[in-house]
C-alpha cells in the first residue's frame, strides 16, 4: 500500500440483511396501564393497518377485522356474513393466520422468557401487529431496492411513550459502501408504498409513519379530553381541526431520536470466514464503518476501529452483537449460524429470533430513553415554574413540591428497572447500551 491510500481488506460481500428501524415517539400525556385497553380498542377500531393484538398478560390475538380479510383472500363464502367463532374453526383459515404472524409470535414469545414476570402483570405495556407494506425506492442511487418488504410493530406504555419497529427484508449481496447508503438514506428516501387494501401512497418511509401512525395516536392521547372521548377525537383528526401545531404544542419533548440495527447473515469473501469471530477480526473496517454509518471506513486505523465497535456481546462464536454510541447497532451472523440454521424448520423465522436477542432490548432501552428525556422536560419545566413563583413572592404549599417529586420518581423507577431482563445477552445489551 503506498503513503496516503486508504488501508483495505480483501473484497467483501454482506448477503441477507434485515434493517431494523426503531422509531419511538412521545404521545404527550400519559397513559393509566387500565385505559391501555380502551385506546387500543379505538385505534384497532379506527386503524385499519391493525392486524393483532397483545396486552400483557393476557394472551395475543387478531383482530376481527385481519381474520374477515384473511377469509376472503382464502376465497371463504360471506366471510363478512360468517360469525367470527365459526370462521376461526376454518383450519386452513388459522394456518394462514398463523403463518402471518409468526413473527409477531415470535416477539412475544421473547418478552415473556425475557421479562420478570412480576413486569408484565403490571400491564404497563402492549403489543401491537401492524399490516406489511411493500416499498420500492425511487431515488435513483437506491432505486434497485424494489419490492421491499416491511413489517410494522408498535409498542405502547402507559408512560405515554410509543416506539414503532419496523423490520425491512433486503435480499442479495451487498458491499460496504452500499449498505452505509442503505442505512443512512432509506428512512427517507423517495418511494412507493403499497399496503394490503389497494392503497399506494407516494412518499417517503418516514412520512408514511408520522401521518399514517403517530398523527392519529397524538390526536387520541391529546385531544380525548377536549373532544369527550376517542371517537370524537378522531374524528376531529379526519376533519382537520385537530393540525400538527396543535400536537407539537402539547408534547413534552420534541426530541424523537431513530435507532437502527442492522442484521447482516453472512457474508462471502477470499478468506472463507467460518465464525463472526472471524469475520470481525478479518474485517474490522468495514464493520466498524456499518456500525458507525462511517463513509470513510477505509482510513480507519485497527485501533480505532476496534473503539469504535467495543465489546462484541454475543456468547456464541457463529453470531457476533455490538452496541455502540451510534444510533446503528449491529448483528453478524456467520457461515456457522447459516449452516446450522439450514436444518431448522422455519429457517426464516429462526434467524429473526437470533436477531431479536438484539433488537428486542434495544426496542426497550429506546423507550426507557424516551421515557427518561419526557420527565427531565416535563419536571425541569415544573420546577422552574416553582423557583418563578417564589421570586414573585406566591406561596408554594409542600404538597405541591411532594406531588412533583412523587411523578419524577415514577419515571425514574421506569428507567432504572434493569430487572426487566431475566436472562443474558439481553441483560448485558440493555446495561451496555444504558453506558453509552
Amino acid at each position: 500500500m503506498n503513503a496516503g491510500e486508504p488501508a483495505g481488506s480483501e473484497e467483501v460481500r454482506f448477503e441477507d440483511l434485515d434493517l431494523v428501524y426503531i422509531i419511538p415517539s412521545d404521545l404527550g400525556a400519559p397513559i393509566e396501564a387500565k385505559d391501555l385497553k380502551e385506546l387500543l380498542e379505538q385505534f384497532s377500531k379506527r386503524c385499519k393497518m391493525v392486524e393483532g393484538i397483545w396486552i400483557s398478560p393476557e394472551e395475543a390475538g387478531p383482530t376481527l377485522r385481519f381474520v374477515r380479510r384473511k377469509a376472503k383472500e382464502l376465497g371463504i363464502k360471506d366471510a363478512e356474513e360468517i360469525d367470527i367463532e365459526e370462521l376461526m374453526k376454518n383450519k386452513s383459515l388459522m394456518e394462514e393466520i398463523n403463518r402471518a404472524h409468526a413473527m409477531f409470535g415470535a416477539i412475544l414469545l421473547a418478552d415473556k422468557s425475557a421479562f420478570n414476570l412480576e413486569y408484565l402483570k403490571l400491564g404497563r405495556f402492549v403489543r401491537v401487529k401492524l399490516t406489511d407494506l411493500n416499498i420500492s425506492i425511487k431515488d435513483e442511487e437506491l432505486s434497485y431496492l424494489n419490492d421491499l418488504k416491511c413489517e410494522l410493530y408498535l409498542l405502547l406504555h402507559s408512560a405515554g411513550i410509543a416506539v414503532l419497529t419496523a423490520w425491512i427484508h433486503l435480499s442479495g449481496n451487498f458491499s460496504t459502501d452500499d449498505v452505509i447508503k442503505i442505512e443512512k438514506e432509506l428512512y427517507e428516501a423517495e418511494c412507493t408504498i403499497k399496503d394490503p387494501f389497494g392503497n399506494i401512497i407516494e412518499g417517503t418511509l418516514d412520512g408514511f409513519v408520522e401521518q399514517g401512525i403517530v398523527k392519529p395516536l397524538h390526536a387520541l392521547v391529546l385531544f380525548k379530553g377536549e373532544y369527550g372521548s376517542y371517537d370524537k377525537a378522531f374524528d376531529a383528526l379526519k376533519r382537520g381541526d385537530i393540525t400538527e401545531d396543535k400536537i407539537k404544542g402539547k408534547l413534552r419533548t420534541p426530541y424523537f431520536p431513530i435507532h437502527r440495527v442492522v442484521c447482516i447473515r453472512k457474508h462471502s469473501c477470499n478468506y472463507r470466514c467460518e465464525t463472526a469471530e472471524e469475520a470481525v477480526e478479518r474485517h474490522l473496517r468495514e464493520i466498524a464503518g456499518i456500525s458507525g454509518v462511517h463513509g470513510d471506513w477505509r482510513y480507519y486505523c485497527k485501533d480505532a476501529a476496534k473503539k469504535e465497535l467495543g465489546e462484541n456481546l454475543s456468547p456464541d462464536v457463529d453470531y457476533a452483537m455490538f452496541v455502540t454510541t451510534h444510533v446503528t447497532f449491529l448483528f453478524l451472523g456467520s457461515t456457522i449460524l447459516d449452516e446450522r440454521l439450514k436444518s431448522e424448520e422455519g429457517k426464516e423465522l429462526a434467524y429473526r429470533l437470533r436477531e431479536l436477542t438484539l433488537v428486542q432490548p434495544m426496542e426497550f432501552l429506546s423507550l426507557s430513553d424516551m421515557i427518561l428525556d419526557v420527565y427531565t422536560s416535563v419536571y425541569r419545566n415544573k420546577f422552574e415554574e416553582i423557583r418563578e413563583r417564589r421570586r414573585r413572592g406566591e406561596t408554594v404549599k409542600p404538597s405541591e413540591i411532594a406531588e412533583i417529586r412523587e411523578g419524577l420518581m415514577d419515571g425514574l423507577e421506569e428507567y432504572r428497572n434493569v430487572s426487566l431482563f431475566r436472562v443474558d445477552p439481553l441483560e448485558e445489551s440493555w446495561s451496555k447500551g444504558r453506558k453509552n
